[in-house]
């Protein structure tokens, strides 16, 4: 009886070694923190290995011990080069990772500059983490230093879109997604014992359908189950027009000879702001104010853009942007000191800094010291998370605290709400319907639930597809 029921978990166990499992350790019910594992046949791997990012309550989720040993697995397969799909790779490779990271070139190239920016944001994180957090944790350094970072990057292979990559029983391809440089969405396909294959396809995040600088997303290839990202999943993006709030916003610093500070994200959104003031001032919108690019990550980000010309969507007429960028129109400001003169520069002008949402950077610089002058305007340019300085600004609070200090708001405030990176509800109801409609699931991912719930009851109507909205560490058997 013993032997019977011995063989018979046996059995099932080989079953189970004989499927796809598929693990969704992060980004299940968030919009960040991005990790999903995938085993087969004695291999593991990640796809993505993300920071969460937000409020303490989300961000302390980043102390928490990976649910693997960092030493069985053998690759991660990597989207893009936003934080909270990369950012937890120097730790993972510090808890014993030894394997290979594939991802695009632009994107190998972008973690050079990511990653080593994090650490420094994780050494300034630990100084304000509460001794009994430490201890609860058992925390007695920042996440990872610049040693992990460097062994990371040695780590990193980097591809072709469209190349085939074998690792052990998986097979992988790296597809468009319109989102920042580089970003992809991966097919992953793994042979079974007897001759057959499963694929699965994860969207990455996914951009939107009419991009202003990146390429459009590729369709999504043939396959049997899909991952789809779902962040805008119950919303539509507005279809406001950016040039005229930005023609607006010049001219109203222009009549009161004051500054225009636009709080940009890094990667993607300065490099979209650079392009349409260039375009506005071509076409004699707005006059050539000088625009200052205040941003050391920026800067290079900057200069990768320029590296991967064939990588940027926009028409051979407007190739003069990249001589723009290194015109004198646009004063690149690379040291500490000139960005302390340029805090006392008068205007009018355009102050293009990071950090997006005014959570670190130089832009509190200029903030602090222009935020209660009548003359300037600040001019936010995308998403402001909930607890971070540019919500409270945008919000319409009369008092901030910059820096330790307290500020009132004299400045004035706009925002651009159409920029966003990623597709919003109809596109990516829109992208669904390229699905293989003999597909066997659909996995919303990387979403708040409302959002997901919202997404997989409009996709199912409109396509009768079946989804799935895995929680926190869910497991499946593909």
């Amino acid at each position: 009886m013993l032997l019977k029921r011995f063989r018979k978990k046996k059995s099932a166990y080989h079953v189970a070694l004989s499927k796809l499992r598929v693990q969704f350790a992060g980004a299940a019910g968030q919009v960040t923190g991005s990790r999903t594992v995938l085993e087969h046949a004695s291999t593991r791997a990640y796809v993505d290995c993300g920071m969460y990012q937000g409020p303490r309550y989300i961000s302390d989720r980043n102390y928490l011990p990976f649910a693997e040993r960092a030493d069985t697995i053998q690759a991660v397969f990597l989207t893009h080069a936003h934080v909270d799909h990369c950012g937890l790779l120097p730790l993972l490779v510090k808890r014993g990772f030894r394997g290979k990271i594939f991802c695009t070139k632009p994107t190998a190239d972008l973690l050079e500059i990511v990653l080593p920016d994090a650490a420094g944001i994780l050494k300034e994180d630990f100084k304000d983490l509460s001794k009994k957090f430490k201890r609860k944790h058992s925390i007695e350094s920042p996440l990872y230093d610049t040693l992990d970072v460097e062994q990371t990057l040695k780590q990193v292979i980097p591809i072709a879109f469209g190349e085939e990559v074998t690792c052990g029983p998986f097979k992988t391809e790296y597809f468009r997604a319109g989102h920042i440089l580089g970003a992809a969405g991966i097919l992953v396909t793994t042979e079974k014992k007897n001759g057959e294959s499963i694929q699965i396809y994860f969207s990455g995040d996914v951009g939107p359908s009419h991009p202003i600088l990146h390429p459009k997303k590729e369709n999504p290839p043939k396959a049997d189950y899909y991952v789809l990202e779902s962040t805008y999943g119950d919303r539509n993006h507005t279809k406001e027009n950016p040039e005229e709030i930005i023609v607006e916003a010049v001219s109203r610093i222009l009549h009161r000879k004051g500054m225009l500070i636009i709080p940009a994200f890094s990667i993607g959104r300065t490099q979209l702001i650079l392009y349409l003031l260039y375009k506005m001032q071509e076409k004699k919108m707005i006059p050539e104010l000088p625009i200052y690019l205040d941003s050391p990550m920026a800067l290079r980000v900057t200069e990768l853009y320029e590296m991967y010309k064939s990588e940027v969507n926009i028409p051979s007429k407007d190739f003069g942007f990249f001589a723009f960028l290194n015109s004198r129109r646009v004063t690149k400001v690379y040291h500490a000191e000139e960005s302390k003169r340029l805090v006392e520069t008068p205007g009018p002008g355009i102050i293009v800094s990071a950090s997006g949402m005014c959570s670190g950077g130089r832009i509190l610089f200029h903030l602090r010291s222009r935020i209660e002058d009548p003359r300037n305007m600040i001019l936010f340019t995308g998403y402001q998370a909930e607890e971070t300085l540019g919500r409270d600004i945008l919000e319409g609070h009369a008092r901030v605290s910059i820096l330790g200090r307290e500020y009132v708001v004299r400045a004035s405030v706009a925002a651009i709400q159409s920029l966003s990176a990623h597709a919003d509800f109809h596109d990516l109801l829109g992208y669904a319907g390229h699905f293989n409609y003999q597909l066997k699931k659909v996995f919303l991912n990387h979403g708040l639930d409302g959002p997901r719930q919202h997404l997989a009851k409009a996709i199912h109507e409109k396509y009768h597809f079946p989804v799935e909205i895995p929680s926190y560490l869910d497991t499946y058997y593909l």
